[in-house]
């Protein structure tokens, strides 16, 4: 066991750090228009009206952080075709506008899905630029579940999101559900990401990169009473693209796992979880006044914690249950009261359920 005291001062750093980035985040704004979901306001208009503070089609408009919200329980919006170019991703198509304004969308039991495979298109996406300036956007979205999600199968910047996609944004999900995605969700440079109380279960990617289903790089987040179950890659192998994932990659980026269950997950390369502090520094090109000198990917400032989570029955090449690459110039790892058992590695069974391959790794309470 190696105890590492001077780790502690970083922890509570993060803690508050991460939660001051929470309360700007919700507190932008005291006024909120709260746009309600019928027959005469679509929720790409309700989008549009959020982002814009003007009326859009039946929808009033909005005003600083706004509402969208489905009165009506258990509505489904089957998207039959994109609604146009990402902003993200110049090449890529998205079934809804790009929310670029500060939203909640209470979904109240909203299932937002894509039946038809052959469409490639990304769902919903949320964009700003967070680290210049934190007042951009935000998407806080309640009960609802994304499913048939897809940017694509091959090439180095597809299947990035099919779900969703937030880049230089807060995202905060809670009680979501991502089912049968193509990636399901990428974080991208986000200094406030809260998943809470979701589910992301049988996902899949056939990209020879991505992850399968949650992918966070250059960011801070937090997950918790999260399950993470039964997602896959389909790999098909290609010398230009092959690269390292699995279904939780974590690069560069403070995250904290708490209470959490990843089970069943088969993503070929580095099975359950990585965590990759990278060679380089990373360091964004503007400071965020929210965290201070605490910016993802900036030195060693950052740290994961993965705590009171169980691991067990997942299966890949190289670790089935975690893979650390942490060097201690540049981050850490912390594992805390987890069950880590079951977990297959084909190509190194000695490593089926804890690969560490870095130098800064603690380990704290029974694992």
């Amino acid at each position: 066991m190696k105890t590492n005291n001077a780790m502690k001062p970083k922890l509570k750093l993060l803690t508050k750090s991460i939660s001051l980035a929470l309360l700007a985040s919700t507190t932008h704004s005291a006024h909120a228009a709260d746009i309600e979901i019928d027959d005469e306001c679509s929720l790409i208009e309700a989008i549009q009206a959020a982002n814009t503070d003007s009326v859009v089609g039946g929808c009033e408009a909005g005003v600083g952080d706004d509402v969208i919200r489905f009165n009506t329980p258990d509505t489904t919006i089957n998207l039959t075709k994109p609604f146009g170019n990402s902003q993200i991703d110049d090449d890529d198509l998205i079934g809804l506008p790009t929310i670029t304004s500060h939203v909640t969308i209470e979904g109240n039991g909203l299932t937002i899905s894509k039946d038809d495979p052959d469409l490639q298109f990304r769902l919903l996406e949320v964009s700003g630029y967070r680290f210049a300036n934190p007042q951009t956007a935000s998407l806080h979205i309640k009960n609802t579940t994304l499913t048939g999600g897809n940017t694509g199968f091959l090439g180095t910047r597809s299947s990035r999101g099919g779900a969703m996609f937030a880049n230089h944004a807060g995202l905060h999900l809670e009680n979501c559900q991502f089912i049968k995605n193509n990636n399901a969700l990428f974080v991208y440079r986000s200094a406030d990401t809260v998943i809470e109380h979701s589910v992301f279960r049988d996902n899949k990617t056939h990209n020879a990169i991505h992850s399968s289903t949650i992918v966070i790089r250059k960011s801070n987040a937090q997950i918790t009473h999260t399950s993470v179950v039964n997602n896959r890659k389909n790999f098909t192998y290609l010398p230009f693209v092959y690269g390292p994932s699995a279904t939780l990659d974590i690069y560069a980026s403070n995250v904290t796992v708490s209470n959490s269950t990843f089970s069943g997950n088969n993503n070929k390369t580095y099975g359950a979880i990585l965590v990759d502090s990278g060679s380089t520094t990373f360091a964004p090109s503007h400071t965020s006044p929210l965290l201070g000198n605490q910016i993802a990917g900036q030195g060693s400032d950052y740290q994961v914690t993965i705590s009171n989570s169980t691991i067990t029955g997942n299966t890949a090449d190289v670790s089935g249950g975690i893979l650390s690459i942490t060097e201690t110039q540049y981050g850490s790892l912390v594992l805390s009261g987890n069950i880590i058992s079951g977990n297959v590695a084909l190509l190194n069974q000695e490593a089926s359920n804890l690969n560490n391959r870095g130098n800064n790794l603690t380990l704290e309470g029974n694992n």
